[in-house]
């Protein structure tokens, strides 16, 4: 077992920062797809006072490492 298959299985190891991404974008397709603008987690949540299916989702605190 190397090193990096050890750190991967280590419980620890966020495996789902892949999905997390993957999500992003998909809902960011979504609001593309309706027109909307595709602002799912960027910086725009800071100002943003929209309300939409997301927001409660996207104005939550996020690690950068997640980003």
């Amino acid at each position: 077992m190397n090193l990096v298959t050890e750190v991967k299985s280590s419980p620890s190891h966020p495996n789902w920062v892949g999905d997390c991404h993957a999500e992003i974008q998909q809902i960011r397709s979504i609001q593309i797809m309706r027109a909307d603008d595709p602002c799912f987690r960027t910086a725009k949540r800071y100002t943003c006072t929209e309300v939409c299916e997301w927001s409660k989702e996207c104005r939550k605190l996020v690690a950068q490492w997640m980003r």
